[in-house]
């Protein structure tokens, strides 16, 4: 698993973590201000960083996961959103401790 921002091995799943349960959300066109209660901290998050985090609220996700989903939501091009731009957006979420990477259940034998 990573953790403080490592580099995210194949297979990984993203979870919300807690602390982005409490936060506050100002919509401000094509971005927006969010409030971390649990570090009091304010971020300013891009649409896809956004959306990495609403994904999320459904449960655990690859990132090949979130990018079908985000890609199908916004009805863009098979090319419109690199996997690059979500590795650093994640990354980004893992660093400020909204996103924990968890280790997919081993398959069934």
């Amino acid at each position: 698993m990573t953790g403080g921002g490592a580099v995210v091995e194949a297979g990984e799943l993203m979870r919300r973590a807690a602390s982005a349960g409490g936060l506050l959300w100002r919509d401000w066109g094509d971005d927006y201000i969010v409030y971390q209660p649990s570090s009091g901290e304010t971020h300013v998050f891009n649409q896809t960083t956004a959306l990495i985090l609403e994904r999320l609220k459904q449960g655990p996700a690859s990132l090949e996961q979130v990018l079908v989903w985000i890609v199908r939501l916004l009805e863009l091009g098979p090319q419109e959103l690199a996997l690059d731009h979500l590795r650093i957006a994640a990354k980004r979420l893992d660093e400020l401790g909204l996103i924990e990477w968890v280790e997919p259940a081993p398959a069934r034998p």
